[in-house]
């Protein structure tokens, strides 16, 4: 379906230029429009339906998920222009890190710690420079890209293995509660 709407999206950007056409209103707002559809749903209670998480990932609120890709795609938005600011577009540098260190950072610091959002940009400066860029630049090599590709087929095959034995292991060695490992949780409490 994505590739569908992208290809459509190419197709209508395409035809409007050539008549030099603007697109209709509710495209060329959509980013803002479909930002403060989704806050509002997200950030206050009166307008918050029943279940507004499970909607967003069964689909509901895919119409103004679309008005804000439709918007950003097309560059006429305003919130558009502004996330092409350059201290905008330098953070996006940093926004994959960000994405995958997010619970990372949560377990070290809270959120109503206001050191939150500084300590996140800091590792997702550091986890770009030091681990993103440089397989970047290795990727870009096509020997290094082939030896890649087959160790990670090959940490992919043997992860089962290894976690098996890991809990065979487990099961015989008994610990004494003095060195009992700590459970780790995933979901932030």
């Amino acid at each position: 379906i994505g590739g569908v709407c992208a290809r459509l999206l190419v197709d209508w950007r395409e035809r409007m230029l050539d008549n030099g056409a603007l697109p209709p209103w509710w495209a060329r707002y959509g980013a803002t429009i479909g930002y403060a559809g989704l806050l509002s749903v997200y950030c206050i209670p009166a307008v918050r339906p029943p279940a507004a998480k499970l909607l967003l990932r069964v689909g509901a609120l895919a119409p103004l998920q679309g008005l804000l890709l439709l918007g950003l795609a097309l560059d006429v938005d305003p919130l558009a222009r502004a996330f092409k600011l350059p201290p905008l577009a330098v953070l996006g540098d940093y926004s994959y890190a960000q994405y995958l260190l997010q619970f990372i950072v949560l377990r070290l610091v809270t959120v109503a710690d206001t050191h939150y959002f500084a300590t996140l940009l800091a590792c997702a400066v550091l986890a770009t420079h030091a681990i993103q860029r440089p397989a970047q630049r290795l990727w870009s090599r096509p020997m290094c890209r082939l030896v890649m590709l087959i160790g990670g087929a090959a940490a992919v095959l043997a992860a089962p293995r290894a976690l098996a034995a890991l809990r065979c292991c487990s099961t015989s060695v008994v610990r004494p509660a003095s060195h009992a490992m700590p459970r780790l949780s995933l979901i932030a409490s």
